[in-house]
């Protein structure tokens, strides 16, 4: 069986280039960030809002120590620079679950961002 879910993120970590030569997303600006998670057709009761105060060394430290993990469980890590921000397509095998993800970023990392994650795994995920 497999399972297609298309998920609104605000979190960057999970965009990681795969090698220091890749393309960085940029930093956001220093300040407090309010980070909203939506899953379309979960209901208000799936929604998640978390307060962040970052500067650009939170952000870069947050990014390289997710770093190895994601070298470790992820066979493909791709970013690109497009017209209006960015595109990521990664493969990666998380707890025995063989996940494709395509996220395109917009925004201007100062005032707002947006990520738009679509995700495809092999398995059910829990409680869903």
């Amino acid at each position: 069986m497999r399972l297609r879910r298309a998920i609104w993120l605000c979190a960057l970590p999970l965009l990681l280039p795969a090698a220091a030569g890749a393309i960085e997303l940029p930093t956001r600006k220093a300040g407090l960030w309010e980070l909203k998670m939506a899953r379309p057709g979960g209901g208000a009761a799936s929604d998640i809002t978390i307060l962040h105060c970052t500067d650009e060394a939170t952000d870069k430290r947050m990014t390289s120590s997710l770093q190895p993990m994601a070298n470790e469980t992820c066979s493909k890590q791709e970013t690109q620079k497009t017209a209006t921000g960015y595109v990521t397509d990664s493969v990666c095998d998380i707890a025995g679950m063989n996940t494709t993800s395509h996220a395109v970023v917009t925004g201007d990392f100062n005032s707002a961002y947006t990520v738009e994650v679509t995700s495809n795994t092999d398995k059910p995920l829990p409680g869903l």
